[in-house]
């Protein structure tokens, strides 16, 4: 029930996937909504309609941050002997559950790459799929229209800001909300995680109306503030797993070795958490190259990101370098994420 709350929250205000598949028929949503009042002028006083949706979806946050911190605080223990766990044989029905399980897994990962690979080597919309028509135009044409380029720059200097940012960032707050006592920490908790629950819109909207104050508005530093307010529950997350699996004694054997608290919190809680949160900046780096709901929003001349260039290749009918743009930006993502998985597997070896 608490993931349930969760995902449905920071996934009311989402904005890709409605604009690229609702807007053409008409569905309108949240963000799509708020999208044309900042566009398209369609309102008077836009920014001030946008903060009351944002308001509205903020409460809704906040409730969802509370349900499940009451849901996580309930638990549930069976009495009885403690059992090696049993695998539960399938019999017969091994080959067709494994069947079913591959082609819904397949379904739901590999179909929409393949759609994508098909649309990127054609050279237009409607073109029959067969050896003959297959070409990379439309990968070359994407790879070097100029926005694109633009977009390759800005994506890669926001992603790697922000991975560093919360990486550091996550990497302290972890430390000291697991491994410190203090009446600060449940602030610092909340404060760090509540940013997960908020829809992207929210914090979009809220740096929109920041920037507006500050010199920050029409900026790559804007994108930059949103995204490590978004993302920075990642890195702790990350870091948290690995410091409440360590007991607090090698913390205190290293104090009464004669190390300090502050020194024996660097040499081993901070130590053994950086590569989970080394893991965790790069999980930032891999979801803030293609994150669009708030840059969409943020965006402004020569600031534009991978995810906005896409959008507007979609947008002016290009659908071929839209889907070649989209098929480099997936299988980079794709690399991205097995290296993490590799890393992380080498580590549990170890």
């Amino acid at each position: 029930m608490a993931s349930f709350t969760l995902v449905a929250v920071s996934n009311l205000a989402d904005f890709g996937i409605p604009a690229l598949v609702g807007l053409p028929d008409r569905y309108i949503t949240l963000s799509t909504m708020v999208y044309r009042f900042i566009q398209s002028g369609t309102v008077a006083q836009p920014l001030e309609v946008v903060s009351s949706i944002g308001i509205l979806l903020l409460f809704l946050a906040i409730a969802a941050v509370a349900v499940d911190r009451i849901l996580g605080r309930r638990t549930t223990h069976i009495d009885g002997p403690t059992t090696a766990p049993q695998l539960l044989p399938l019999g017969r029905s091994r080959t067709v559950v494994a069947v079913v399980i591959w082609i819904a897994a397949l379904s739901a990962t590999l179909l929409p790459i393949l759609a994508l690979a098909s649309q990127a080597l054609l050279p237009a919309p409607g073109v029959p799929l067969t050896w003959a028509n297959l070409t990379l135009d439309s990968i070359r044409a994407a790879v070097t229209a100029p926005g694109t380029l633009v977009g390759i720059q800005n994506s890669v200097f926001l992603a790697v800001g922000a991975a560093v940012i919360c990486g550091v960032l996550g990497l302290a707050l972890g430390v000291l909300t697991t491994r410190t006592r203090s009446r600060d920490n449940i602030g610092l908790d909340v404060t760090a995680m509540l940013p997960q629950a908020i829809p992207g819109l929210v914090i979009a909207v809220g740096w929109l109306i920041i920037g507006r104050y500050t010199g920050l508005f029409d900026t790559r530093w804007v994108i930059l503030c949103a995204y490590v307010m978004a993302f920075l529950a990642i890195v702790v997350q990350a870091v948290r797993a690995p410091l409440r699996a360590t007991p607090t004694a090698l913390e205190e054997v290293a104090r009464s070795s004669g190390a300090s608290p502050m020194r024996a919190l660097y040499d081993v809680s901070w130590k053994l958490a950086i590569p989970a949160a080394v893991t965790g900046a790069v999980l930032v780096a891999l979801t803030a190259v293609r994150e669009l709901t708030m840059s969409v929003l943020l965006v402004a001349p020569g600031t534009q990101t991978l995810g906005v260039s896409i959008f507007n290749l979609q947008q002016a009918g290009d659908y071929n370098a839209a889907a070649a743009l989209s098929l480099l930006v997936a299988l980079v993502g794709l690399a991205g994420l097995g290296l993490v998985a590799g890393a992380t597997d080498r580590k549990k070896r170890a």
